[in-house]
């Protein structure tokens, strides 16, 4: 009896995966070798004769026990297309290399419009003290200002290119008024006395009040100036002035709306009207009230009732539709209104 394990005599190669069960034995004669599964998936080699297809060294290297050769680049000469490393190999070929074979970084390559935009950003926050100064257009100083200052001081020249020097000036306004500021005669602020003045200094009066500089007392008003005469202070009023009206300034106009009622002059009121009228024994004229004492008819109201009457009765004394007044009784009763008529409203 023989027994036969699954076999392959004619082509080199493993079995397929999962072809053998786990433990189950295959040959390969063609390539002398023994393979098995260990769980029905892999393929593992057992055993294998260095026959025919059996690598038996590489590079003159033999194999480890487990049959494993291991290789670098010491141990493989350079051929003819794959060349290995050497500096002088890298020196020419980047010697040759340009940015072209570069792809742009972190450092950006320059281009016109970064250029000029990067310019623009560096001007823009730049100051002189960025710039040196060159030959001709000079830095100012303060000793430059002062040296030409100096330079143009003539004393002797009258022109409007020339200054004159300090000393100059103080001749010439000699005798001239130095103004000084303000000054509060309330509180002699800032303090004043005519032992300190200086001849033609003046201030002029922000607060009124009285003071004795030294002199006498003197009553200081708002806006008068105060001058000192070489021996004390003295006050030239300006109150003369008018300032204002009625609180008003500049081209004043006024109404009497802007002026308040005196207890002479006074202002019409209805009210002021009818007591006088009062007083006078005048009343009012209604011609809606007949028969009252305390108001009369109007002319047309008169007129018109006289029309209408036909009995004349001056013993009446209520209004009557068929009664009037004789004229002598109008004329008795309404000649103080009839005098009045004209200013009555």
């Amino acid at each position: 009896m023989a027994i036969q394990f699954k076999r392959k005599t004619t082509a080199a190669g493993a079995p397929a995966g999962g072809s053998l069960l786990a433990g189950e034995l295959a040959f390969n004669t063609f390539d002398q070798k023994i393979y098995t599964s260990s769980n029905g998936t892999d393929i593992i080699e057992l055993a294998g004769n260095a026959g025919v297809g059996t690598v038996t060294s590489v590079n003159s290297l033999l194999p480890d026990a487990g049959g494993n050769v291991l290789l670098d680049t010491d141990d493989i000469s350079e051929g003819i297309t794959n060349f290995y490393y050497t500096s002088a190999r890298f020196d020419t070929s980047f010697a040759t290399k340009t940015t072209s074979n570069l792809t742009e970084g972190t450092n950006l390559y320059w281009t016109t419009a970064r250029g000029e935009s990067m310019f623009d950003s560096k001007i823009a926050a730049a100051t002189t003290d960025d710039l040196s100064e060159g030959t001709t257009n000079l830095y100012y100083t303060d000793a430059r200002a002062d040296s030409r200052i100096q330079a143009a001081i003539q004393d002797t020249v009258s022109s409007s290119t020339t200054l004159y020097s300090s000393a100059k000036v103080d001749a010439l306004v000699s005798g001239s008024l130095q103004y000084k500021g303000a000054w509060d005669a309330s509180t002699n602020t800032p303090t004043l006395s005519d032992a300190t003045g200086s001849q033609n200094d003046f201030y002029k009066v922000s607060v009124g009040g009285t003071q004795d500089l030294g002199s006498g007392s003197i009553v200081f008003e708002v806006g008068d100036d105060v001058i000192h005469n070489g021996t004390k202070w003295e006050a030239f009023g300006s109150t003369n002035l008018v300032t204002s009206v009625n609180s008003k300034v500049g081209a004043v106009v006024l109404n009497t709306d802007d002026i308040a009622e005196g207890s002479t002059n006074l202002y019409y009121t209805n009210a002021r009207v009818d007591a006088e009228v009062a007083t006078l024994g005048y009343t009012k004229i209604d011609d809606a009230t007949p028969g009252s004492s305390t108001t009369t008819y109007s002319a047309q109201k008169i007129e018109a009732i006289v029309g209408d009457a036909e009995e004349v009765d001056d013993t009446a004394t209520v209004a009557s539709t068929t009664k009037v007044w004789s004229i002598n009784k109008i004329n008795a009763n309404y000649m103080p209104i009839d005098v009045d008529y004209g200013t009555y409203v």
